[in-house]
């Protein structure tokens, strides 16, 4: 993206832009028009102006040379005033990430059977799996449960962990994989009853507690004698941690050492409250942002587990008005667009509505015509599905998850004019 123009990176097989545009080519505008403002709002509005039932599907973009390109995009309908709630076109862009989902799964699960290599891997995050939970529909939820029986994650080695801790091993990056483990394994938890996972759950959480460091807090890796070794202390894995074990707590797991390690993180994130954001590194509240890659969507998460309303209030509302910055993140913006919305959502329906509207250019743009969402031209890597994050913002209306808010205190949900401003807070008042 250019000022005026958006250059072609990729042209997807079988899209409807296949044979039609080409690699290098730059698109300079859409209709009759060429663009003039944000070029992606502009691009994403004529999307879903071409996806109504009075645009045909047509989607007319001039490439660089003035040159007119029809492209025939599917027909979805229109987004209702209330989008994503009681929204026909929503419920449509569901169904067709969720299929898109559930193919990429079954197919993975076919390769391991038939060449019995590996294990099944959704990425660090596990979006893909809680984004299909979140539909709430039987026939994913089945095979989020076959998903999860089929990647190891039930098979933790509790002797090597312990060598872990101890600093007899040496250990990956744990710091993050522990405590999305326990995030997975909770929600499929409180939504099935299964308590086949149960074990392996408190490993996790219980190994993830005495990994903290003195302070509370998670890095890269488990803390060794008390210290992080490298890369030292993270608010971003630090905060999934917390959430990890207090959702464990929440499933049953009870443990001294977990309790311990849910007072001590606990003691440190409570400061925060009406104090500020999160800093990349440990350094206090951050006076100057609302939200710092979806860290403010994490800790509402995390009081909300701790049922401290302030908390809630707080950090939700930080995330409700950052609707315009979820491609800001260190390292991997990925957070961003993963728990900012989510937490949007304990503010109540108003604030979600208007979130999503201010928002929706963002999904509009990396939505493809194979129901997927691509950013960086990936839909999923490492960190986890882009799709299966897309997905659980569309999926909030159905409160599913702890995490779509299917337990929010509804006392907390702002209405009228009180919605209003916390969705401008950032463009008016940024104290």
């Amino acid at each position: 993206i250019s000022r005026g123009s958006a250059k072609v990176t990729e042209v997807a097989k079988g899209s409807p832009a296949d044979g039609k545009i080409n690699k290098g080519d730059e698109i300079i505008g859409v209709g009759s028009d060429k663009f003039k403002g944000d070029v992606r709002k502009s691009l994403a509005t004529a999307i879903d102006e071409a996806e109504a039932k009075q645009g045909g599907g047509k989607l007319t973009v001039i490439l660089k040379g003035d040159k007119k390109v029809d492209l025939q995009l599917s027909v979805l309908g229109s987004y209702s005033e209330t989008a994503p709630y009681d929204c026909p076109k929503s419920e449509l862009i569901i169904d067709r990430a969720a299929e898109y989902l559930a193919k990429k799964i079954n197919d993975s699960l076919d390769r391991k059977n038939k060449r019995s290599r590996g294990k099944y891997n959704s990425g660090a995050t596990h979006s893909g799996l809680l984004g299909l939970m979140a539909t709430g529909e039987k026939k994913y939820i089945d095979l989020v449960a076959k998903a999860i029986k089929a990647s190891g994650i039930l098979n933790p080695d509790a002797e090597l962990f312990d060598a872990q801790l101890k600093g007899e091993k040496p250990m990956s990056y744990v710091g993050w994989y522990w405590g999305y483990n326990c995030i997975l394994l909770s929600e499929y938890y409180l939504l099935t009853g299964d308590k086949s996972v149960l074990p392996a759950l408190e490993i996790y959480a219980v190994s993830t507690a005495r990994g903290q460091d003195p302070g509370g807090m998670w890095g890269h890796r488990m803390a060794v004698a008390g210290r992080h070794p490298g890369y030292a202390q993270m608010n971003q894995s630090s905060l999934s941690s917390f959430m990890g074990i207090l959702m464990a707590k929440r499933c049953g797991i009870d443990s001294p050492l977990l309790n311990k390690g849910i007072e001590r993180t606990y003691a440190y994130y409570s400061t925060y409250i009406g104090e500020g954001g999160f800093n990349y590194g440990v350094h206090g509240p951050n006076r100057k942002a609302f939200n710092n890659n979806g860290m403010s969507g994490s800790a509402t998460m995390c009081m909300a587990l701790m049922k401290n309303e302030a908390g809630v209030k707080f950090f939700s509302k930080l995330s409700s008005t950052a609707y315009s910055n979820l491609e800001q993140g260190h390292a991997s913006n990925f957070f961003n667009p993963l728990w900012t919305p989510l937490a949007a959502n304990f503010c109540g329906p108003e604030v979600t509505q208007q979130f999503f509207d201010e928002s929706r250019w963002f999904h509009t743009c990396y939505r493809a015509s194979d129901g997927s969402f691509r950013r960086g031209g990936k839909e999923s890597g490492n960190v986890g599905s882009q799709t299966g994050v897309a997905l659980l913002t569309y999926c909030l209306p159905r409160k599913v998850l702890f995490i779509t808010g299917k337990y929010a205190d509804k006392k907390l949900w702002l209405k009228g004019k009180e919605a209003d401003e916390v969705i401008q807070m950032s463009q008016i008042d940024f104290k």
